[in-house]
C-alpha cells in the first residue's frame, strides 16, 4: 500500500511541475524597447551603422588574452 501511495505522490509531483513550468511567467518574453531597431534606421546613417557595429565587437573575445574565466 505504501509503495502505490509514493508512486501516486510522485506521479502527482511530476504532473504538479509540469504544470508549474509551462505555465510560469511570460514577463520575460516580452522584448526591451530598444530592440525594435530596423534596417532602414541601421542602415540610413553612417553613425547608426558605426555604433550598431561597434556593439557587436563588445560581445567578440579576443583569444590573444587567453583564458580569462
Amino acid at each position: 500500500m505504501r509503495t502505490m501511495r509514493k508512486k501516486i505522490l510522485k506521479f502527482l509531483g511530476i504532473i504538479m511541475m509540469g504544470f508549474i513550468l509551462t505555465t510560469s511567467c511570460e514577463e520575460y518574453l516580452n522584448k526591451a524597447p530598444e530592440i525594435n531597431v530596423t534596417d532602414d534606421y541601421v542602415l540610413g546613417k553612417f553613425l547608426t551603422f558605426q555604433g550598431f557595429i561597434e556593439d557587436l565587437y563588445q560581445g567578440v573575445t579576443d583569444p590573444t588574452l587567453g583564458n580569462s574565466s
